[in-house]
C-alpha cells in the first residue's frame, strides 16, 4: 500500500482503526499524497467498515487527492472476495480483476490510457494460469538501452576499470531480465545500443541490437547517424570517456527510434509489480510534461546552482521530438548525459517531473523509505508514482561494478 504522513499505510491502518464501524481517512492537504487525517471536511482517501477488528463485508474504497476515484475492491469474512477495479486519475479504467477468498481469480484486464486492452492474465486462486499482451500498439514508446561490459570500459580506462567475466554475466542477466519485462508492456520497439559490439543476438522482431559509438573506428569512419547530433561541448572523436559513450549511444537510439514517445533507460532498472501505470505516465507527457524521470543529480557546480538538480537517463520518457525540438543533445561540461534537459526546461519555463525516491542529496533516508513499501535498501533505490512503488534502480548496469556489490 501507499504512504501516511511518511509512515507504512497498513502499520497507519492498524494503529487508527476502529474495531467496529466506518473507517474514514482524509487527505490533508488534497494536492499532497502523503498527509493525512481523519478529520472530516476534506477530500476523503479511503473508506471502509470494521467489524470485530476485520475488514466488513463490502466494498472498499479509495480516492486520488483531486477526488477521483482510485479503486474499489470487495472483502467477504475479512479478505478480498470479488471484484477490484483500479482507474487512471482521469477517471478511466486501468485494471479490473477478482479474488476469490483472498487470493487472485479469473481474469485480469489491463487496459490503455484510451480504454483498449494491453493485456489479459488468467488466475486460479492465486496461480498464474495464461498471460496474453495485445498488440493494440496505441502508446508507441520506443525503449532504448545501452550495453556495454567491463571489456568496454577498461578499453577508455583501463587504471579505473578491470575486466570481470563474473560481473558482464551478472549485467547481461540484468538486462535480459528488463527486456523481458519490457516486452510484457507492449513496446513499440526495443533498441539496444551495443557499445562492444557483442550483445547476444535476439530473435525477437521487437527486438533491435545496433552496434553504436565505441564500436567505430573514427580514423576510418564517420557514421552518418553522428552528424545529426548537435554537440555544442564538442570533444575529439579520439577523446574517450563512460559518460561520453554511454551518452551518445543514448543520443544514436533516439536517431533511430521510430516511436512516438522514448523510455531512455539504464539497464540496472526494475519495473516493480505496478508497472501497468507506465501509461498513466505517458498521459501526463502528452498533455502536461516535456519529461518524466526517476533521477536528479546533485548540481556539482557553484554557478549552476540555481538549477537545485538535473535530469539522467536511469529512466527517463519524453514525446519523440523532445530532443531534436529543444536542440538538447550532448552535454559534456556539466556532467552526465541530460543535464541540458532540466537546464532547458527551467530556462524556458516548461514543466517537467522527478518522481520520488532519489537518495544521493539525502532528499530521502534510503532505508526508511524502502522499507515503507516492503523493499529492502540492498534491493536499490526504489522510486514511486501516486504512492505506489513504481521502478527499483538496483545501481551498476552502466557503471557495472555494484551489480555484484562489488567496489570499483
Amino acid at each position: 500500500m501507499s504512504l501516511v504522513n511518511g509512515k507504512s499505510a497498513n502499520e497507519w491502518i492498524e494503529k487508527h482503526k476502529p474495531q467496529n464501524g466506518w473507517f474514514r481517512v482524509y487527505y490533508e492537504d488534497s494536492l499532497e499524497h502523503e498527509t493525512t487525517t481523519m478529520t472530516p471536511g476534506k477530500q476523503l482517501r479511503w473508506e471502509w467498515k470494521y467489524k470485530d477488528g476485520k475488514r466488513a463485508d463490502g466494498v472498499s474504497k479509495g480516492w486520488y487527492p483531486k477526488g477521483n476515484i482510485k479503486q474499489t475492491q470487495h472483502y467477504k469474512n475479512g479478505v478480498k472476495h470479488g471484484e477490484l477495479i483500479r482507474y487512471y486519475n482521469d477517471g478511466q479504467v486501468l485494471d479490473e480483476f477478482n479474488y476469490k477468498n483472498g487470493l487472485r481469480h479469473g481474469t485480469l484486464t489491463t487496459y490503455f490510457i484510451n480504454g483498449e486492452i494491453m493485456k489479459q492474465s488468467i488466475w486460479d486462486n492465486g496461480e498464474l494460469v495464461k498471460h496474453e499482451i495485445h498488440t493494440d500498439d496505441v502508446n508507441k514508446i520506443s525503449y532504448i538501452l545501452v550495453w556495454a561490459d567491463t571489456n568496454s570500459l577498461n578499453r577508455i580506462d583501463p587504471n579505473y576499470y578491470e575486466k570481470n567475466k563474473k560481473v558482464d554475466d551478472e549485467l547481461l542477466k540484468h538486462t535480459l531480465e528488463l527486456i523481458q519485462q519490457i516486452l510484457e508492456m507492449n513496446p513499440h520497439e526495443i533498441l539496444i545500443m551495443d557499445n562492444e559490439g557483442n550483445f547476444p543476438k535476439q530473435d525477437n522482431p521487437l527486438i533491435k541490437v545496433i552496434p553504436s559509438y565505441q564500436t567505430y573506428d573514427f580514423t576510418k569512419e564517420r557514421p552518418d547517424w553522428l552528424e545529426q547530433i548537435n554537440i555544442d561541448d564538442y570533444y575529439e572523436d579520439k577523446h574517450m570517456n563512460h559518460a561520453k559513450c554511454l551518452a551518445m549511444a543514448y543520443n544514436h537510439g533516439i536517431i533511430e527510434s521510430s516511436g512516438d514517445y522514448l523510455v531512455l533507460q539504464h539497464n540496472d532498472t526494475k519495473y516493480l509489480p505496478n508497472f501497468s501505470m507506465r501509461d498513466m505516465l505517458v498521459e501526463l507527457i502528452s498533455k502536461d510534461y516535456e519529461y518524466i524521470t526517476i533521477d536528479k543529480k546533485p548540481v556539482k557546480f557553484e554557478e549552476l546552482s540555481d538549477y537545485e538538480y538535473f535530469a539522467d537517463c536511469y529512466w527517463f520518457l519524453c514525446r519523440k521530438d523532445f530532443y531534436s525540438k529543444h536542440n538538447i543533445w550532448v552535454d559534456w561540461v556539466r556532467g552526465d548525459n541530460n543535464h541540458l534537459a532540466t537546464i532547458v526546461c527551467k530556462d524556458k519555463g516548461l514543466k517537467y517531473l522527478h518522481l520520488p525516491g532519489f537518495f544521493e542529496n539525502d532528499e530521502h533516508d534510503k532505508f526508511e523509505f524502502n522499507q515503507k513499501y516492503g523493499y529492502n535498501s540492498k534491493d536499490g533505490n526504489v522510486h514511486t508514482f501516486n504512492d505506489e512503488p513504481f521502478i527499483i534502480h538496483r545501481k551498476g548496469g552502466t557503471g557495472l561494478h555494484r551489480v555484484l556489490e562489488e567496489k570499483r
